[in-house]
């Protein structure tokens, strides 16, 4: 079989690699030895296609490494940005929901969580919730955020 890529296609497929390897790198080498396998895989996989880069002109950007072909700093850097600025917005979302959720509980009687249900309101207040949590991060970052309770 063979796939024809233009040359944005191809550097399309190494950014989709490059952030599927950060993700399985991060689950198979610090989280879970059950993705250990997909991570290996995927390096593997990353250094053949990054075999073909002089054919789409960008052999510039790759390095032989321990006899594997890896992307150089230059592009590598480009990429990890992304995964950088995806992992912050996913922190804060994680954040904001999870203390929607323990609000929503914390404010809520059983009599509101059923009338809620019935109406179709639960979506709707828990929605505004995540809402005012966002909002307060885009305003102050993590500036107002405490633990009552002093872990050390």
């Amino acid at each position: 079989m063979k796939i024809n890529f233009t040359k944005k296609q191809y550097e399309h497929l190494i950014l989709i690699n490059q952030l599927a390897g950060s993700t399985l790198g991060i689950l198979g080498d610090e989280v879970d030895d059950r993705y250990k396998k997909d991570s290996d895989e995927n390096e593997i996989f990353e250094s053949y296609i990054l075999g073909f880069a002089k054919d789409f002109g960008m052999k510039k950007f790759t390095d032989n490494f321990h006899g594997q072909i890896v992307l150089k700093d230059e592009l590598y850097e480009k990429y990890y940005k992304i995964t950088n600025e995806y992992d912050e917005f996913i922190m804060w979302d994680e954040l904001a929901h999870m203390l929607a959720r323990r609000d929503f509980y914390k404010t809520t009687s059983k009599e509101e969580l059923k009338e809620c249900k019935k109406v179709g309101l639960l979506n709707k207040r828990f929605r505004d919730l995540v809402n005012k949590y966002w909002e307060e991060f885009e305003n102050n970052g993590p500036e107002n955020i405490e633990i009552k309770k002093l872990i050390i």
